[in-house]
């Protein structure tokens, strides 16, 4: 199920990576971000991961100006957890998170105080895995399903563990430490973006509710004015 498109709270945007870019859709993404970007995605290996990374980029760049939350000439810096920002942007109180996997690229963007997001796409799974991850009470919930079910309900809680962590709340956090069925001051919404992509986000402020917005890539080329 969606999250529900009237409302602003929380607002999510969404696009699916697609077949392999041409060269000349690549060259019309690689030249509209910054050079150290081009610098970054260039050393990835698979074009899988190159055409992540660009069009994870190109969403965030869009999304932005879409949001009108900063003037133009802004750019996106990383912190040193690894976790994105505006960078120079003293006006704009809110938050944003990306997170991509499979074939799909989200990110969110909160009105105030802190948000995280994760996508993932259901694979095989391992109790070596779920043991590393999950607390003890999640574990006895996941460990007495059936096989799928084990596997869709081992996602969906890591899901949900992934978006704690990306919040910058708990920056020292290992995923067994953050307990799904424990969140006090947090809040979270899932909600599957097709059958193998559970999708998660979390935040810190209270009554706020979820929109989507699942675009085309090629709208990521036409920036808003």
């Amino acid at each position: 199920m969606l999250p529900n498109k009237q409302s602003t709270g929380l607002r999510i945007f969404a696009v699916h990576i697609g077949h392999q870019l041409s060269h000349q859709e690549w060259d019309k993404f690689i030249l509209s971000i910054p050079v150290e970007d081009r610098i970054r995605i260039e050393n990835y290996k698979s074009w899988m991961d190159r055409q992540r990374t660009l069009l994870g980029t190109a969403l965030v760049k869009w999304s932005i100006q879409k949001l009108a939350i900063v003037k133009q000439g802004f750019r996106t810096v990383r912190d040193e957890n690894g976790r994105p920002y505006i960078d120079g942007n003293y006006s704009w109180q809110g938050d944003f998170n990306l997170s991509h996997s499979g074939e799909w690229i989200v990110v969110v963007f909160a009105e105030k105080g802190k948000v995280g997001i994760d996508v993932e796409r259901i694979g095989p799974l391992n109790e070596a895995v779920m043991e590393y991850a999950l607390t003890q009470a999640e574990w006895n919930i996941v460990s007495r399903l059936k096989d799928e079910d084990k596997t869709t309900q081992f996602y969906e809680i890591w899901t949900k563990k992934e978006a704690m962590y990306k919040t910058g709340l708990f920056p020292s956090a290992i995923p067994k430490s953050l307990d799904t069925f424990q969140m006090k001051g947090l809040y979270t919404h899932l909600f599957y973006i097709d059958p193998s992509h559970p999708v998660s986000v979390c935040w810190d402020q209270e009554k706020l509710t979820c929109e989507i917005v699942i675009l085309d890539r090629e709208e990521l080329i036409l920036y808003p004015k």
